[in-house]
């Protein structure tokens, strides 16, 4: 199974903790330079991008991800509940949204989903 890419590196240490206790592989990036770099060579299994602390970097990067030859899909994309409004005119950056601090049981779904 290739690596979900995560943003920001280091990750919150609860986002960790769920990855690495629902068994994903995953790989924290910093930028979008890094997460060239860091691709795997079957490319990534998706991303999850954390907006709460670096909105403009999260945003960034999920615009970069998505206007690649090869769009990055699935996109996870984690907001507090006063980043909502932010997300307006934006659909098109991420596939699913999750409010952080999030539920393990409610990321795990929306990362099956």
């Amino acid at each position: 199974m290739e690596p979900l890419l995560v943003f920001p590196d280091p990750p919150p240490p609860e986002l960790a903790q769920t990855l690495d206790l629902s068994g994903y592989p995953w790989k924290a990036v910093a930028d979008e330079v890094s997460a060239t770099r860091a691709e795997p060579e079957d490319g990534w299994a998706g991303a999850i991008v954390v907006a709460d602390q670096d909105p403009d970097g999260a945003f960034a990067l999920c615009r970069a991800l998505r206007k690649r030859d090869l769009p990055l899909d699935p996109l996870l994309l984690l907001v507090n509940g006063t980043q909502l409004g932010d997300l307006d005119l934006r659909d098109e950056l991420f596939d699913d949204f999750c409010l952080s601090p999030f539920h393990p049981r409610e990321f795990e779904a929306r990362l099956k989903h």
